[in-house]
């Protein structure tokens, strides 16, 4: 009985992490930071499908979506 549980809990972090990493290879292309090195936070699915994005080798904060990214001053 106790499988179950951790079954569900593993799959959705593994749902989470593949969902991070797709932001990330996104917004690199948009920002010329590593994919590696972006951060992502503040995911909106629902409509604009948008997201904030943050460079740690730089400390530049990007609000994002699939069109492109713009620097948060």
């Amino acid at each position: 009985m106790i499988k179950s549980p951790v079954l569900v809990i593993v799959v959705l972090a593994l749902v989470g992490c593949a969902t991070d990493s797709a932001y990330q290879k996104t917004t690199a292309e948009f920002t010329g930071c590593s994919a590696d090195d972006i951060q992502i936070s503040d995911v909106n699915t629902s409509g604009s499908n948008t997201w904030k994005a943050i460079c740690r080798n730089n400390a530049k904060i990007f609000k994002c979506s699939k069109d492109g990214c713009t620097e948060i001053k």
